[in-house]
């Protein structure tokens, strides 16, 4: 069996594994946040649950209540008619603007009753096209790969 299409092959298999499988294994989206939230309860997470969050932000807000700067960022959940929201702690309008599609990582807190999820920083936040081209590119090489070994001369 020729080793440069095994490698080939095992790329372009590992990219689409990677495509297909990591953001849904290791991450929420905003409809999980969605079907999750019953009232003002997320149903199966508890206060200070962590999660890491991979959506597509739809709208971003910044207040300074108090000094307390905190940017509201509106996520993709599928229903126009319900908005999912994730606060960050701080300034993050330089940092995501709407239409990107971000990861996060989100604790859930409680504040007189109120549950939400909160992003610590603004650095805690980043996009995910970086990450999404890392695995396409581990697929198209491992096409490359096996186009070279196929029409490679023995």
């Amino acid at each position: 069996m020729n080793r440069l299409a095994v490698i080939g092959l095992g790329l372009t298999v590992a990219g689409i594994l990677l495509v297909i499988g990591f953001w849904p294994l290791f991450s929420v989206s905003g409809a999980d946040l969605l079907a999750s939230r019953s009232g003002n309860q997320y149903t199966g997470y508890t206060q200070g649950s962590q999660i890491t969050v991979h959506e597509k932000v739809l709208d971003v807000s910044f207040t300074n209540f108090f000094g307390n700067p905190t940017t509201t960022l509106e996520i993709e959940d599928g229903n126009p008619n319900d908005a999912t929201v994730i606060y960050v702690r701080g300034d993050a309008r330089n940092v995501v603007s709407p239409g990107d599609v971000i990861f996060a990582s989100a604790t859930l807190q409680l504040i007189a009753g109120f549950y939400y999820w909160e992003v610590a920083s603004p650095g805690n936040i980043h996009l995910s096209w970086p990450i999404d081209a890392l695995f396409y590119g581990i697929a198209a090489a491992g096409v490359v790969v096996l186009a070279v070994a196929a029409f490679r001369k023995p």
